[in-house]
């Protein structure tokens, strides 16, 4: 295998072939990953709610944030955020997968 001539684009195919949603609904402040995420410091969580996209960031407080575990296949939401997540706040929340040798996407826009 050779290396992308594009880093780039390949890391946006990845997104677009690899990324999983997951619906209003849940029933369980863990989620499961398929495929696993790798490398997992890599991972990026996005939540759209009222029409906007955000990202989250691992721990958000003391009592709201999410953690995945060292093989890259659970995503636990904890506290205030697994509270939000099963009362259907967000439209949706949205895994993306990083490029090991690529640097992380700047920021989301905030709120204007």
């Amino acid at each position: 295998m050779r290396d992308p001539d594009d880093p780039a684009a390949l890391e946006q195919k990845l997104r677009e072939v690899v990324s999983q949603t997951v619906k209003m609904g849940f029933d369980s402040c863990m989620i499961s990953l398929k495929p696993a995420a790798d490398p997992v410091d890599k991972l990026l969580m996005i939540v759209e709610e009222g029409g906007k996209r955000q990202r989250v960031e691992h721990m958000l407080s003391p009592t709201a944030g999410w953690t995945i575990s060292g093989d890259g296949v659970n995503v636990e939401l904890t506290g205030s955020l697994c509270d939000d997540a099963k009362s259907g706040r967000f439209a949706s929340i949205t895994f993306e997968y990083g490029c090991k040798d690529v640097p992380p996407p700047p920021p989301l826009p905030g709120p204007t």
